[in-house]
């Protein structure tokens, strides 16, 4: 004779991301933009366009933004990655661009 038996498992309710980063969905898309730069320590000012694509990620907790941008230097693609910050209690992202630089907001 074999005897089966099931353990039942108390389960905490599964974390849902910070208000903060769920204001972000209306973002989630593709979307076209230009504008203009100004010039600066890092580049010549001119006219950009663009196109970025935003979606959430890993249960909503995480919101990556892919951009290509045209302008005065020629065509740059970078990857941003948005997340809520417990911590200090805010939005905070890191961005990285296809010339090996990245910067970090806080």
């Amino acid at each position: 004779m074999v005897c089966f038996t099931t353990a039942m498992q108390a389960q905490a309710p599964a974390p849902k991301p910070d208000p903060a980063v769920q204001k972000l969905h209306v973002l989630v898309g593709r979307w076209a933009g230009e504008g203009e730069y100004k010039p600066g320590p890092l580049g010549p000012g001119g006219n950009i366009t663009g196109e970025y694509t935003y979606r959430m990620i890993l249960g909503g907790f995480f919101f990556p933004g892919w951009s290509t941008e045209r302008g005065p230097m020629g065509e740059t693609q970078g990857l941003e990655i948005d997340g809520y910050d417990p911590v200090n209690k805010n939005l905070a992202g890191n961005l990285y661009a296809d010339d090996g630089s990245t910067f970090s907001e806080c």
